[in-house]
């Protein structure tokens, strides 16, 4: 409890700050929950916590029972499992022994731990009966004794002998008198005290009569009564009442404070009190009937208040305020007549200043940038005007934009403010430039000076000499401005660069400690020297580029921090031998960031301050400690933007779509509650076999084997954003691994078979903090005797279905069904999606095309056969459905292919949610016919009609933009845009410079050096393929081969590399060096064409080589393909004198198969391995086995991407024979190679020192 503690020792600081200053209050940002979240009402008249964690809310429609994500509703529903005497619930109470008690305006109720509900009604026939059905409270003593408050008495239980006694009022004439009981208290010295219809009464359990207590009714006004009672540590009574505001009664002392409503706004907020509690720190929140709440800080005594906000997107639901409750974990629960709200204390140092309904808030919530000036001011970009918020008075200005002839501009978007000389502000914005003066309020544009363009202004970078560094919309570039003299300078803006063609533009911009511009882009990073005008531009994120850098900041020995859209974090530094080449080290969720999607980084000292989409970071760069805070905000639709980050002081200010975040640095915490898990309920076969049961009681379950499908929900039982809330399972007899949940709070089974299981599930709190606890149940599926009577019988019914659906309307209703609907996946079939798809576009409403693939699918139909591929299809058609809304439309185009129509989504953010709702679902582990499948999906987005009104190409698009997906590794999604196009467009040219290339001999081979380590003497060559056209220069390897591989050219191409080398084979053999292999690698598509075999046949015999001389490579993914073929094949290319080598290997899970079911003559060992050896670290382990394992093979060894001596050393020490990599050269032309042999030859000097002297030559 001490974190606990900890939040509320900052809250009686802020709440006496607010007695002040009433904008200084915390802000509470409360989160709601009412019927549409599941409530069967928003009437809440009290809130009650299971000492196993589990919320009650009583209302006006029963009781309901709430785990975060799910409620079970208990209700006047005779017949049902959970029907109970009456609706209007009156209180709510757990005894001892676990039993829930509930009391209703008609009746009693109790829930025992194993679920079963028993009412207790009236009952003339049985002894001391519970003669009252009007029951208002309930209570037990701390000797285990149940007390009951009714409209007339109080009631004690003896649930021993299920009797009832009855205690009466004492009056001075011995007279009784009925008076409803509303609550009861008891003290530190056992004593029970009433709050009662005439005021507050004491218990005398000899008598078995109660008393008032006269000192304190003298109080009330008008014969109030007390309706609530709380007893404090040191035994004072807190009362309640309906018009005489708060008493507080020491029953030691018998002083009587009274706190009323004294109309000076600085006192109680109303007399009447519907709520009370008492917080760790000792405040005491007062709910209202119709004023909210009063916070009475009792040990200054002072008061500060929370009221309804009308339209407050934050606010209370509503000012009648009839429970409160703070739960285990610290969160605030408050139950209102319009729903429950929740705060966490984990918001405390942080505050949104937003748009109000009123006019005393921005005027917009979205904030691009802030700039602090030096008179305490804050001014802010936003996408309606300036704002300017005073950190001193906490008071928001807006600023209208006006020109100088004091005419308004029509609403627009400012997405960067720098200073500018004489106090005024330079703003980019969406009409261009601008100059802001904060004194007259004026602002003028500056795009009449020269060479600057009406475009918009994106970022702002001021110089030394009031320059002032500008980009914008594409065809604003880099421009060096100013206010006097124009342009100066200008970069980027060449439309032939690779900046302008790209649709790039800056997100952010650094000027560096060297006197070089760091631009953060839409498509990488660019680095511009201004006095040589040098650009450099690099692709983030591997060779499919694309990736979005958000924010950059310097840091230490000219090295720089950017945060990147799906690259997490990155630091970049020079090369010390290469300056325009850069040294990019990831650090992505493994690492320990919570998201690879982040917004912004500002550097403070050591630490670094991120921001993603939706939570805050800290990082400190020389321990490398991450600090996550997902729980400081609490609003899930708040998305941090691009760059919008400030620190003045210890405040930290970011900006979002939700208005401007202010966080206080010394005032984080993160969540350390031990967040309880439960099981909370099990389905088999369409029956409920276990809810209310506490999951640590629960027995075994036996399943019949028809049951053998199982759904099984949970729950982690922190409430501060159960959301957030993660969760593992493994079911034991099946799986011993932990398995993350695709969705929340549940998981099926399917299928499974007969035997035994253990499931287990353990859970995090909101922040990630995993809890102690782990939820677990058995359950045994028994065996069937009767499963072919089942199967008979159910055949019998689809002949029976199958004859009634050949008849009339059934047999039409079928061939429709057919017609329109996937028989696999029972979702839209191609054709009914194009035919809904060309509807959308009639309808001319907007709307998104997702096109969605799943990734490595057909890996599964190869290795677990194509029912399980199936099933793969089926159950992703099911995750996919379960993602979108019922407006939108889901079909199956074939294969792995589906396609889904969203409509009415609010803007990107939203379209974003879903389809990341998507990829995320479609990532979680598939349990398969007892195989765990690992899958994925690519997703591509085209808008309708954003991108294209035409059909044809609309799908192209979302195609595109898949394949984009795909490319870049799968499990991304990837929305149409510019770069895609253009980059279709190169891909199309290439692919028709691709037919033409052999023709007009822009192919050729170089020849990379295998070296004999011992000897120092070049043994063999890799033939490698290049290919340079004559007018768009040199294409990649990567590029162009898997191309010509899709399109069948790789044969032709493949025959002619095997021809060029063999003829060069034969040209160094006559150089008479012994043993010379030239290396050559095949492609699948060659191995599989007709009569490979009899190509080669024949090249060999045209250029009469000598086949020993010869080797072909081949990768991993050639066996997957078809391996009996391939086996075949290849055995036969040996048979001709050729030898062969599997290339990358170690990096295939079924390398190591393959060695014991074909012959080899050479491992390559893959360059990942070799990449970062050290000694005795596991790559030197692997390396080391696979030498060994190759020596007893009898099998040749090359080391590929040896590039540094201390690899050379290392692969030494364990028999490294042949090497090959960048360490002794590059690829090189075959008459170089000529030249070194023939040097070899006579044995004049060591390889490595020909080598250095042939690259000095060339």
């Amino acid at each position: 409890m001490r974190h606990i503690n900890f939040f509320y020792q900052f809250f009686v600081f802020y709440c006496l700050v607010g007695c002040q200053l009433s904008f200084a209050n915390p802000d509470y940002r409360f989160k709601t929950l009412n019927t549409s979240d599941g409530l069967r009402s928003n009437e809440i008249y009290k809130i009650f916590q299971q000492k196993n964690g589990f919320i009650w809310f009583a209302s006006d429609h029963g009781v309901s029972r709430y785990d975060g994500l799910l409620f079970e509703h208990y209700h006047y529903a005779p017949g049902q499992i959970n029907h109970i005497s009456n609706n209007q619930i009156t209180d709510i109470l757990e005894d001892s022994r676990g039993n829930i008690w509930i009391s209703t305006e008609a009746g009693l109720n109790k829930i025992s731990p194993d679920g079963a509900v028993s009412l207790f009604q009236p009952d003339p026939k049985q002894p001391n009966y519970l003669d009252q059905i009007w029951l208002l409270s309930l209570f037990e003593d701390t000797q285990g004794i149940l007390w009951l408050g009714t409209g007339k008495n109080l009631k004690r239980y003896d649930p021993v002998e299920n009797q009832f006694v009855t205690y009466t009022l004492s009056m001075p004439d011995e007279s009784t008198y009925a008076l409803a009981i509303y609550q009861i208290a008891e003290t530190s010295l056992g004593l029970l005290y009433l709050a009662t219809s005439k005021g507050l009464a004491i218990v005398d359990h000899d008598s078995k009569q109660f008393s008032l207590v006269a000192k304190v009714n003298s109080q009330l006004v008008d014969e109030d009564s007390t309706h609530l009672l709380t007893v404090l540590s040191d035994d004072t009574l807190l009362l309640g009442t309906r018009k005489s505001g708060l008493l507080l009664y020491d029953i030691t002392t018998k002083e009587l404070q009274q706190l009323i409503n004294q109309k000076d706004g600085r006192s109680l907020a109303a007399n009447n009190i519907a709520s009370l509690m008492v917080n760790p720190n000792g405040d005491i929140w007062i709910g209202h009937s119709d004023m909210g709440i009063s916070i009475y800080h009792r040990q200054h005594g002072t008061f500060s208040y929370i009221k309804a906000e009308e339209f407050g997107s934050y606010s209370l639901p509503s000012n009648t305020v009839q429970s409160l409750l703070i739960d285990k974990s610290g969160l605030y629960w408050i139950g209102t007549s319009e729903g429950v709200a929740l705060y966490s204390p984990l918001q405390l140092g942080s505050q949104i200043y937003r748009k109000r309904p009123v006019n005393s808030g921005l005027s917009s919530n979205y904030i691009y940038d802030m700039y602090a000036d030096d008179k305490d001011n804050i001014w802010l970009a936003t996408s309606n005007g300036i704002n300017r918020l005073n950190t001193l008075t906490q008071t928001i200005a807006v600023f209208p934009l006006t020109d100088p002839n004091g005419g308004q501009y029509n609403e627009q978007s400012i997405y960067q403010i720098s200073a500018a000389a004489d106090h005024q502000l330079w703003l980019g914005t969406d009409e261009g430039l601008k100059l802001f003066d904060p004194l007259t309020g004026f602002s003028r544009g500056g795009q009449g000076q020269p060479a600057l363009p009406n475009s918009p202004i994106y970022t702002l970078l001021p110089t030394k000499d009031d320059n002032l560094w500008i980009t914008g919309y594409i065809n604003v570039g880099l421009r060096l401005f100013h206010q006097d003299k124009g342009v100066s300078k200008d970069f980027l803006d060449d439309e032939n660069s690779e900046y302008f063609a790209g649709g790039n533009f800056t997100n952010a911009k650094i000027l560096s400690s060297l006197g070089e511009l760091w631009l953060a882009t839409t498509d990488g990073l660019v680095r511009v020297n201004p006095e040589s005008g040098l650009v450099n531009h690099y692709e983030i994120g591997g060779k499919q580029g694309n990736t979005k850098v958000t924010s950059i900041v310097e840091g230490q020995d000219n090295t720089f921090w950017l945060t990147t859209d799906g690259e997490g974090l990155l630091r970049v530094s020079s090369l010390p031998e290469e300056d325009d080449l850069l040294d990019i080290q990831y650090v992505t969720k493994p690492y320990g960031l919570g998201q690879n999607e982040l917004q912004a980084v500002l550097k403070d000292g050591d630490t670094l301050w991120l921001s993603s989409r939706t939570e805050l970071i800290k990082f400190n760069v020389t321990t490398g400690k991450w600090q996550l805070f997902p729980s400081l905000i609490g609003d899930d639709q708040l998305l941090f933007l691009e760059n919008a980050i400030l620190k003045v002081g210890n405040i930290l200010y970011l900006g979002s779509t939700r208005g401007l975040v202010s966080v206080d640095t010394t005032k984080l915490f993160s969540n350390k509650f031990d967040a309880p898990v439960k099981i909370t309920g099990v389905t088999a076969g369409g029956h409920q076999l276990l809810s209310h049961h506490d999951s640590l009681l629960a027995p075994p379950i036996s399943l019949a084997y028809q049951e053998n499908s199982l759904q099984i929900t949970f729950a982690a039982l922190d409430f501060t954003n159960s959301l957030n809330n993660q969760y593992q399972f493994k079911l034991e007899g099946m799986d011993e691994s932990w398995v993350n949940t695709a969705q929340k709070g549940v998981v099926y089974f399917n299928s499974l078979s007969a035997g035994d299981y253990i499931f287990k599930v353990k859970g995090t709190n909101s922040d990630g903090l995993w809890s102690s606890q782990i939820a677990s149940i058995s359950f045994t599926i028994e065996r069937p005797w009767w499963f072919y009577i089942i199967l008979t019988l159910v055949v019998l019914l689809i002949l029976l279905a199958l004859k009634f659906l050949l008849k009339g309307k059934h047999y039409m209703s079928f061939l429709h069904e057919k017609a329109h609907v996937d028989t696999l996946t029972s979702i839209a079939n191609r054709y009914s999606f194009n035919t809904q798809l060309t509807q959308h576009m009639a309808n001319q409403s907007p709307f998104a095309l997702v096109n969605l693939d799943l990734d490595n699918f057909k890996d599964v139909n190869d290795r677990y056969g194509h029912h399980v591929g199936d099933s793969l299809l089926i159950e992703a058609g099911k995750r996919i459905q379960s993602c979108i809304r019922k407006n939108d439309t889901l079909g199956r185009l074939g294969g792995d292919e589906f396609a889904i129509i969203v409509t009415r989504f609010q803007g990107l953010p939203d379209l974003y949610e879903i389809t990341e709702r998507i990829r995320s679902v479609l990532s979680q582990k598939y349990f398969l016919e007892e195989h765990i499948i690992v899958s994925s999906s690519s997703i591509g987005i085209a808008l309708y009609p954003n991108d294209t009104t035409d059909k044809a190409t609309l799908l192209s698009y979302a195609d595109a933009a898949m394949y984009a997906a795909k490319q870049h590794g799968g499990d991304h999604v990837f929305m149409f845009n510019k770069s895609l196009s253009q980059a279709l467009s190169k891909k199309e040219k290439m692919l028709n410079n691709l037919k033409q290339a052999l023709g007009n001999a822009e192919l050729y081979l170089l020849y990379q050096p295998q070296i004999h380590q011992f000897t120092d003497k070049m043994v063999g060559v890799e033939a490698l393929l290049r290919w340079r056209h004559p007018i768009e220069g040199n294409y990649s390897a990567y590029e162009f081969i898997p191309e010509a591989e899709s399109n069948g050219t790789i044969i032709a191409i493949g025959n002619w590399v095997i021809e060029t080398a063999c003829k060069q084979a034969k040209h160094w053999q006559q150089i008479d060096v012994d043993g010379f292999k030239v290396s050559i690698n095949i492609s699948v598509v060659q191995i599989l064409q007709a009569d490979f075999v009899g190509n080669v046949k024949k090249i060999i015999a045209k250029t009469a080589v000598d086949p020993q001389l010869i080797e072909f490579e081949i990768t991993e993914s050639v066996l997957i393909e078809n391996f009996s073929k391939c086996q075949k094949i290849l055995t036969q290319i040996q048979g001709l004198g050729i030898t062969i080598a599997i290339d990358d290997f170690g990096v295939g899970f079924s390398s190591f198969n393959y060695l014991t079911q074909f012959s080899f003559d050479t491992l390559k060992i893959d360059q990942s391995f070799v990449k970062d050896i050290k000694l005795n670290n596991l790559n030197y382990k692997v390396v080391k086995n696979i030498y060994q394992l190759a020596k007893d093979l009898d099998l040749e060894v090359v080391a590929e991407g040896v590039e540094h001596e201390e690899q050379l050393f290392l692969l030494a020490q364990i028999d490294g024979a042949i090497i090959q990599g960048h360490y002794f050269c590059y690829a090189l032309e075959a008459e170089v190679i000529t030249n070194l042999l023939s040097h070899q030859s006579l044995d004049m000097q060591p390889i490595s020192t020909l080598f250095a002297q042939q690259l000095n030559m060339n």
